[in-house]
């Protein structure tokens, strides 16, 4: 068991981006920023993956989590899948940012600004790293980025070489609350994802979405 949690925290490391430390450059005057750049990202994995790549924003997400504190003085935004459309527009960004996952629902959001979409991939650790690629060329910070994924695959590769060496997976449910209900979620979500890599079996088999519906019942049979 208590191998079991140590890789699952291993694992929460990467969830939030971290052991990548910053260098002194963000004391220099910024190319984004020199550019005319103004980013705001509008969930809390982009803002992290943000403040690894080394960039400046002027918006960031309303959110009880604990954000970097370079970005202390940034006015908030609101949350992920709400973000306010008047909060935005007073910050004049240049690029607002969002995930691909609630893309349907931002679709509104985007016209309301009258601005173009940007939505990276997040749903799993590959789709992560294409994202902060991505990111890296579109905002001149492609040695940042590659820096980043070099460190995520080494935590990665680190974890997958000791579960190699276990004899049990443990069988696991994940649920997600929503106000008045709860949905599973699969593999193909970024925490089933991250699940999977951490030698855990997925009890819900459901290969069709990223979070489905179940009854009580169903989830007692499967028993996790």
């Amino acid at each position: 068991m208590r191998k079991t949690r140590k890789i699952f925290t291993i694992i929460l490391f990467i969830v939030l981006l971290s052991g990548c430390e910053a260098d002194n450059s963000n004391k220099k005057k910024d190319k984004a920023e020199s550019k005319g750049i103004r980013i705001v990202p509008t969930t809390v994995a982009l803002t992290m993956t943000l403040d690894k790549l080394d960039l400046p924003i002027v918006g960031k997400p309303t959110s009880y989590k604990k954000l970097p504190d370079r970005y202390k003085n940034v006015p908030e935004v609101g949350q992920p899948m709400e973000p306010s459309v008047e909060a935005v527009k007073k910050v004049n960004p240049t690029h607002v940012l969002s995930v691909s996952t609630i893309k349907d629902e931002m679709k509104p959001f985007y016209k309301q600004l009258n601005m173009k979409g940007y939505f990276y991939d997040y749903d799993s650790l590959d789709g992560m790293e294409k994202s902060i690629t991505e990111l890296g060329k579109q905002f001149n910070r492609e040695k940042k980025a590659k820096e980043l994924n070099h460190h995520l695959n080494s935590v990665k590769a680190n974890i997958e070489s000791k579960v190699a060496k276990q004899k049990k997976h443990p069988k696991v449910l994940i649920l997600m609350g929503i106000p008045g209900s709860y949905l599973v979620a699969t593999d193909k979500s970024y925490i089933g994802d991250l699940v999977k890599i951490a030698g855990g079996e997925n009890v819900i088999q459901d290969h069709s979405k990223q979070y489905i519906s179940s009854n009580t019942e169903h989830l007692v049979n499967v028993n996790p």
